[in-house]
């Protein structure tokens, strides 16, 4: 009878034990909820009686970061099957909501300002800076967003082009001629970082020792840019830090440097507009020249105001070193991975599907960009190479040649005229956007569908899952459903493809990308016959900070002129 007495009094304290921790978690979750809840109210607005968008705010402090860290990419997947296209939850402390979908995402990205307002996460603000575009505000925005613009109009563009077409040339030639497996990835980003250090912020690498240090440092920013923003030695967020302090110590030679030739430039009425000169084609030079031009027609003003005339108020104009380096950060960091990314999607899909491979290849001889014989040497006289404008007749190897191979008359007329291209990208960027999602933050409690989004609160909108929601049922790679019969007009896409953003905010470099996209095709195309993933599989993909093969994408690569030197042999 004791013995029996002590049995369940022992089995008794053990379930009794085991409870507690269990009882304590739910207790810490109910009572951390409760705390957000009261934290919510705003007496200032009417929209009390509408309820929060469900979801689990996980445990206090860390919220439901551990839970993040675990799931990854089916996060998102799960909650939204769970609570629906906007839910709510909290990392680190950061309460927030997540939105899918275009009826809410419309309201999200073009929101009055005075109720939703564009930021980045704390580590991220940090990195790339607080005078950084992205995070002005008002009318500040709206004017260095019409600068910034003037950089990527169709005119700018068409300047930039033959420059970018020849870099992409030149890396194509360097994987053309190597026996070794291709990592397409980390080469390509360098491609990619080179065109946005060159063309778009117009700098340039004093020589090969540099340029490998500029780009080993802010590929190492970036890498450890979206980290929690704790900085500690040996934490990702210090490491982010230390990088941008040395690229700051670089770049300050070079954009010192580059705002004195503008200023000189526009003294001597010297525009990149009018001018042949390459170094005035990049969209950095243009900014500054208008910044330039902006600030004198102010003093004018000034000057007119004080005989008598009332001037308009107007933002800022100028730059600070502190700022102009920033802006040469930001404008790096916007111009080279996100590229890198949706070039590297785009091999994988080819391999994946040579069927839409052969389809850019009848494309690309139907606009006169390729041939039976495209990129063999020896089929073109050393008459015909001499007069390509773009050929440089100091190259030496037969493997250089391809900077001289017919259908470099590429232009952006002829871009957008080839519409099989133009759907390769946007099923690309259907199926792989390179960035998850844009982040806003509530300014004042509004509502967004049936529910209140607290003021203060963290708004994240999210590409990948509107994307993958809107095709729930179609997740195949297929080009052929952007065809015109079947998608009449972009206007059909809005909100539903969103890879580049939308509204007022809309990524003011979108143009760049689309263009360096596809003549990254092209020349890809035009270059090889054949590419195979060297481990005879897919790579399993990561999103952070933007999305990429774990692996580098190691592929092996068939030449068109190795080929055609193949059939020659056997002849």
């Amino acid at each position: 009878m004791i013995s029996w007495i002590y049995f369940h009094e022992t089995a008794y304290n053990a379930i009794l034990m085991a409870l507690v921790p269990v009882s304590l978690f739910y207790l810490s979750k109910l009572l951390w909820r409760t705390y957000i809840l009261r934290s919510a109210r705003d007496p200032a607005t009417d929209l009390s009686h509408l309820p929060i968008p469900p979801g689990d705010f996980g445990l206090p402090i860390i919220g439901e970061t551990m839970t993040w860290a675990i799931q990854g990419s089916d996060f998102n997947i799960i909650r939204r099957k769970k609570y629906g296209n906007i839910y709510s939850s909290n990392y680190i402390g950061k309460t927030m909501v997540k939105v899918t979908g275009p009826e809410y995402i419309k309201q999200i990205l073009t929101g009055k300002t005075e109720e939703i307002q564009t930021i980045w996460p704390d580590s991220v603000r940090r990195v790339v800076g607080e005078s950084a575009m992205a995070n002005s505000i008002g009318a500040l925005h709206k004017y260095r967003r019409k600068i910034f613009l003037r950089g990527f109009t169709r005119d700018a563009l068409q300047g930039y082009l033959p420059r970018i077409h020849r870099i992409i040339k030149h890396q194509m030639r360097s994987w053309s001629s190597s026996e070794d497996i291709i990592h397409i990835y980390p080469s390509t980003k360098r491609m990619t970082f080179e065109v946005a250090f060159t063309i778009i912020v117009g700098l340039a690498f004093k020589d090969e020792s540099e340029k490998e240090t500029i780009f080993e440092l802010f590929d190492s920013m970036i890498s450890n840019l979206f980290s929690l923003p704790i900085e500690f030695p040996g934490s990702s967020f210090s490491k982010a830090l230390k990088a941008k302090e040395k690229l700051h110590v670089l770049l300050d030679g070079h954009v010192r440097e580059k705002r004195e030739k503008v200023r000189r430039d526009v003294e001597n009425n010297k525009f990149a507009a009018d001018s042949t000169d390459e170094s005035m084609k990049n969209s950095m030079h243009i900014v500054l020249e208008s910044l330039i031009m902006d600030e004198k027609r102010k003093q004018n003003g000034r000057q007119e105001m004080e005989s008598g005339e009332e001037a308009k108020p107007e933002p800022d104009t100028d730059l600070s070193d502190t700022e102009l380096k920033e802006t040469t950060t930001e404008m790096l960091f916007a111009g080279y991975q996100t590229v890198a990314s949706s070039a590297t999607s785009a091999v994988i899909n080819l391999i994946k599907h040579p069927e839409c491979f052969r389809k850019v290849e009848e494309e690309m001889r139907e606009f006169g960009l390729m041939s039976d014989e495209s990129n063999n040497p020896d089929s073109y006289s050393n008459e015909q190479v001499k007069s390509d404008i773009n050929c440089n007749p100091t190259t030496e190897g037969a493997g250089d040649f391809t900077e001289c191979l017919p259908g470099d008359d590429v232009t952006l007329e002829k871009l957008s005229r080839m519409p099989y291209l133009e759907q390769l990208m946007k099923e690309t960027l259907r199926i792989n956007p390179p960035i998850l999602g844009g982040y806003r933050k509530a300014m004042k409690t509004f509502q967004l569908g049936k529910y209140r989004v607290p003021k203060g609160w963290t708004i994240i909108y999210n590409i990948r899952d509107t994307h993958e929601a809107e095709w729930e049922d179609d997740r195949d790679f297929n080009p052929d459903r952007f065809a015109n019969d079947k998608c009449k007009a972009d206007r059909d896409l809005k909100y539903r493809w969103i890879p580049f953003g939308g509204g007022p905010r809309i990524c003011v470099g979108r143009e760049f990308a689309r263009m360096q996209f596809k003549l990254f095709i092209i020349e890809f195309v035009r270059t090889f016959r054949k590419v195979e993933f060297a481990d005879g599989k897919p790579p399993k993909m990561f999103a952070i900070p933007f999305l990429h093969p774990t692996n580098g994408l190691p592929v092996k690569l068939t030449a068109r002129h190795a080929a055609t030197e193949e059939r020659k042999k056997n002849q």
